[in-house]
């Protein structure tokens, strides 16, 4: 591909000129000595002589010139390499490292523009240049295009766009800058796993401290108020209805503190896949006092990034909690699919069901106002249908190319 060649060094211009000049100079003073001397010297000799040195020293001079620019340009690949790879040490955002990358590939190339993308489960990532700078010509096409490969297995590919094809070192840049890509998303995977992990150890740590104390101190208590010998008196009877209301109020708190301790639990694990956390969750949520719940999940294992599975998990969660608290459901009905767009889940209950469509339903419910909020997080499309006395319906739609947000965006709460 063509190339905008900068000017050489004066240093080498006058290195060139010097290397011409001086030769030729001592040349025509020799056989000026020589001829006024010996009054026959050969005058093509001379001519010849002068003309060898001129040949020999533009030759060399040109070879120089060439040289000279090799070494530039790949000082400026090293350089261009060396920006990046500092960018990927310092955990620079993906998108602006890929920015990066397209920048050095268009400089270097002389392309009229490159395009990465990047495609992994249900993320899309794309850099291109165009919008930063003039747009490709008419005639420009992809001239190269380069897949991107971790772990054996293509995640993306690069393409640049021109009007001549790539040269083999040209093709060779491209290889780097495609593994350099590699680099950049295998560490974002790493730094995402790590950030998982520290969340994970935050809410198993927020799990034993609300086991070991409110819990305890919930149990105790409401073990306490129902031991509490009968009141005598005159108010007798409004102290026992009393103390059988404080005991009521500390047994739904406890249950409500070990429903939350459950929740918690179940997305610490990380030996367990989506599927085996929400069954698990389930089963000990029917038995920590909720509805009879029914779970069918159709043979689906979703593939989601740590994210996604948590939010998941929690929106899920949030629907349990309020077909308990609130529905007073009997029974409840949880349906995992995979459908042509992504997956799909939808949380059934008979309870006793709302007005979904009121002001005060859409914006003061926490619980929802909290779905909605994490649907938005992972990409999902959120729809709550309900009326008094019919039960309520939760479908969560997860589209498989629900793209990443940035992870500040994305934590867990």
């Amino acid at each position: 591909m063509s190339h905008t060649a900068s000017p050489p060094p004066i240093w080498l211009r006058r290195l060139r000129l010097a290397g011409i000049v001086v030769p030729v100079a001592a040349i025509v003073i020799f056989h000026s000595v020589q001829m006024a001397r010996d009054g026959g010297a050969d005058l093509v000799i001379g001519i010849l002589s002068v003309l060898g040195v001129v040949a020999f020293g533009v030759t060399m001079f040109v070879l120089l010139g060439r040289g000279y620019r090799v070494i530039e340009h790949q000082n400026r690949e090293l350089a261009g390499t060396n920006a990046i790879l500092t960018s990927v040490a310092r955990h620079d955002p993906q998108p602006a490292i890929l920015d990066q990358v397209v920048e050095h590939l268009v400089e270097l190339l002389g392309a009229d523009d490159a395009r990465i993308d990047i495609a992994r489960g249900a993320s899309v990532s794309v850099s291109a240049r165009t919008g930063q700078s003039p747009s490709p010509s008419a005639s420009a096409s992809v001239v190269s295009s380069t897949p991107v490969m971790l772990r054996g297995a293509q995640i993306g590919n690069i393409q640049v766009f021109g009007n001549e094809e790539l040269r083999d070192h040209e093709q060779r840049l491209l290889e780097t800058a495609a593994d350099m890509v590699s680099l950049t998303v295998a560490q974002a995977g790493v730094l995402e796993n790590a950030r998982h992990l520290a969340r994970v150890d935050e809410l198993d740590r927020i799990a034993r401290e609300l086991h070991d104390s409110l819990a305890q101190v919930l149990g105790t208590l409401h073990l306490r108020l129902r031991a509490v010998p009968e009141p005598i008196g005159e108010h007798a009877e409004q102290v026992r209805a009393e103390i059988d209301a404080l005991g009521d109020l500390c047994h739904a708190a406890y249950q409500d503190v070990r429903e939350a301790i459950l929740g918690l639990r179940s997305l610490t694990r990380t030996d367990e896949s989506f599927t085996q956390a929400l069954s698990t969750y389930a089963s000990h949520y029917a038995r920590l006092g909720g509805p009879v719940t029914e779970l069918s999940l159709n043979g689906v294992e979703p593939e989601l990034d740590p994210a996604a599975r948590l939010h998941l998990l929690r929106m899920i969660q949030e629907a349990l909690t309020n077909a308990r608290k609130h529905a007073a459901a009997q029974r409840v009905r949880i349906v995992l699919d995979d459908v042509a767009q992504g997956h799909h889940v939808l949380i059934e209950d008979d309870g006793r069901g709302f007005d979904a469509g009121t002001r005060r339903c859409e914006h003061a419910g926490y619980g929802l106002q909290t779905m909605r909020e994490r649907s938005t997080l992972i990409g999902a499309t959120l729809d709550v249908q309900s009326e008094p006395g019919a039960g309520t319906r939760v479908s969560i739609r997860l589209p498989r190319n629900a793209e990443k947000l940035p992870e500040m965006e994305r934590t867990a709460r």
